[in-house]
């Protein structure tokens, strides 16, 4: 049975994840972008490291600079296969990428194995349009590159502005195993870089960039499993250090939180101690916040409650320096708990509340209105090619 028409002409939308390869197919009709979901196919992506993914025989003459891009390409003519289109039914190709985007349109992330990168200019690169190219006419098919957070941070512009909500004032946040963010702007990006300081000094993170005490670090999925993982340790093997931390936390919280009471009996504690592995989804549940009943873990809850209140600091930051008022958010950890959003901007009022001044207006967080289709519309709102007509619907 064939997916779609294969007498139409498409949008394109490619993602390249960390672990998945995702394709899809939109239809733009007037003012508006229908996103095709029955077209939506994904793969492995050639940068999650899985063994054995380069081991087809075509793959042993391809340089290492190229594996990548032909990676993508060769799934590409996978996909127009078991869509059952072909290059000639598209007009248009966005590709989202989890990395930053170069002047001489070659990406760069921290999930791309600089072997498989080529070295120009004095930087490694992947360079996806020059092998997406030879299967499209270059002369009708546009074809355009951005960071994933960005892309959809400009369909989520898109979609506010057809709400009247100006655009250029929305941000794009993304919290899962990382963080990401993108605004309409380009003068701001990789947010989840932004280092966040007054915190018990043993668990200041590193983040995978190098640095120490990055918001990534401390508020993505990983991060907040990260800390879990630090405070139950300490409770269970260094009780001196313990002590000292549950003093620094009920100073800092106004004796809002004594760990003391609250990490020895969590389930938490009781799975680390069982080796039963700690994660975010567990954490969530057990906090109460994703709206379990009868899972409120007090010990879970603080976590959830520190990382959001962290999370909160930066917004208002961003806020104050760019004049940001409407924050939408994404990704895995807002699809798998979307009452968190309330949690941050809660966190984010008190904290602007303490710093009112009269040019200021108030900060909405809340989930991305495209919910778990906003990097199949950021890809597909590349396509568009810049195109600045309101989309009234997209969902």
């Amino acid at each position: 049975m064939r997916m779609v028409d294969n007498k139409k002409k498409y949008l394109l939308g490619i993602d390249l994840g960390a672990s998945s390869l995702r394709f899809v197919l939109g239809e733009r009709s007037r003012n508006n972008l229908k996103l095709l979901k029955k077209s939506k196919r994904s793969f492995d992506s050639p940068l999650c490291g899985k063994v054995g993914l380069y081991n087809d025989s075509y793959y042993a003459t391809v340089p290492a600079h190229s594996l990548i891009a032909d990676f993508v390409k060769n799934k590409l003519f996978e996909y127009f296969e078991i869509i059952g289109i072909t290059s000639a039914n598209i007009k248009g190709l966005g590709i989202s990428v989890a990395g930053k985007i170069q002047k001489d349109g070659r990406f760069i992330g921290s999930n791309v194995p600089l072997k498989y990168a080529e070295k120009l200019g004095g930087e490694y690169g992947v360079n996806l349009i020059v092998s997406l190219k030879e299967v499209f006419n270059a002369d009708t098919v546009n074809i355009s590159i951005e960071n994933d957070a960005k892309s959809a941070a400009i369909a989520q512009g898109i979609y506010y502005m057809s709400k009247d909500i100006e655009p250029d004032k929305t941000f794009y946040i993304t919290l899962s195993t990382g963080i990401g963010g993108g605004g309409l702007r380009k003068d701001l990006d990789e947010i989840g870089h932004i280092i966040v300081d007054g915190y018990y000094p043993d668990l200041i993170p590193a983040c995978g960039c190098g640095a120490v005490g990055c918001i990534e670090a401390y508020a993505s999925g990983e991060g907040i499993t990260n800390q879990a993982m630090k405070i139950v340790q300490m409770y269970c093997e260094n009780n001196r250090n313990f002590e000292k931390l549950c003093c620094f936390e009920k100073i800092r919280t106004n004796e809002r939180y004594d760990l003391k009471k609250i990490v020895g009996c969590s389930k938490l504690t009781k799975n680390y101690e069982k080796n039963i592995p700690i994660d975010a989804k567990s954490i969530f549940q057990l906090s109460g916040i994703s709206g379990a009943k009868n899972m409120k873990d007090a010990f879970a809850y603080y976590l959830v409650d520190t990382a959001s209140e962290r999370l909160a600091k930066v917004i208002v930051s961003i806020s104050n320096i760019h004049g940001i008022e409407r924050f939408g958010i994404g990704g895995s950890v807002l699809e798998n708990n979307p009452e968190y959003a309330k949690n941050i901007q809660e966190k984010t009022s008190l904290v602007y509340g303490r710093n009112k001044d009269i040019f200021k207006k108030p900060i909405v967080v809340e989930v991305t209105p495209l919910g778990k289709y906003i990097t199949d519309y950021g890809s597909l709102c590349l396509a568009l090619n810049g195109d600045h007509v309101i989309i009234d619907r997209l969902l």
